[in-house]
């Protein structure tokens, strides 16, 4: 077998793995789109993935009430995101390289000029194809953030914390699913009607966060609508407290009422 032949030969099989790679993605983004056609709604809210989670985070507790067990995993690379990865490099490095090959034995360089041509030409090649499908496989959070991901095959999502990860290409990920982790202060003004007579003037601020574990339930939500929400559950439960209780008694219970509102909310 001569030089071109195999040439030829490799490089189909370059282009068949570059093929195969193209159709998987081809037939996610047709599931994809299929999906967000017929949206099926699930029965209960999907256990999301944890990566870099806090330490002893807690359970989180599903939209039915119910407490789910959370994946907690600490390493940045799985071995499938790697496979995939690898497979992409090798065979656009492969179908690169031995059709510039095969295009050098054609035009009919010498044998010192064809392998300069091939090994720039193949490099350069390889890094400018690289360059675009790169967001695909790496995704960076940063800091005091968390990023939820949807798999668009199996359906979970998954929980990244601060810093660098290896995704598959069909992790959905969307702007808006980016939670901030950082703490908030909403200040508190109003007046609460105690039971007897006479009202309170509630001054103050209470202050929150986001943790990683319950990332997932803020996704699609601006700042605003939480902080709005939070205030409201805040208020209506500290003024249900105070309005069982005298004037005298909410003076000598004032720590015990802020921390059973904050506990509530």
């Amino acid at each position: 077998m001569d030089i071109l032949t195999a040439a030829k030969i490799a490089g189909w099989v370059g282009g068949i793995i570059l093929g195969l790679i193209a159709l998987i993605f081809v037939w996610m983004a047709v599931i994809y789109r299929v999906a967000k056609r017929n949206p099926t709604p699930a029965p209960s809210a999907p256990t999301p993935t944890y990566h870099n989670p806090e330490p002893k985070a807690p359970k989180p507790e599903a939209t039915d009430g119910t407490c789910k067990d959370a994946h907690l995993i600490t390493s940045h690379v799985r071995p499938g995101t790697l496979f995939v990865m690898c497979v992409y490099l090798a065979g656009s490095f492969v179908a690169i390289w031995k059709t510039t090959n095969a295009l050098t034995v054609q035009i009919g360089f010498t044998q010192e000029l064809q392998e300069i041509t091939i090994g720039f030409t193949t490099l350069i090649l390889w890094l400018l194809s690289f360059i675009p499908a790169f967001p695909l496989f790496v995704k960076t959070v940063g800091e005091y953030t968390a990023h939820v991901t949807n798999d668009l095959i199996s359906g979970d999502l998954r929980i990244y914390g601060p810093g660098s990860y290896v995704l598959y290409p069909w992790e959905q990920t969307k702007p808006k699913n980016i939670v901030s982790l950082e703490r908030v202060t909403i200040e508190l003004r109003g007046t609460l009607p105690a039971r007897v007579s006479g009202a309170f003037e509630l001054n103050g601020s209470i202050r929150y966060y986001a943790t990683l574990v319950g990332a997932a339930k803020h996704i699609g939500m601006d700042e605003t609508t939480i902080k709005r929400g939070f205030l409201d559950i805040f208020l209506h439960d500290i003024g249900e407290i105070v309005s069982r209780l005298t004037p005298d008694e909410v003076l000598e219970n004032v720590n015990l009422i802020q921390r059973a509102a904050v506990v509530s909310a």
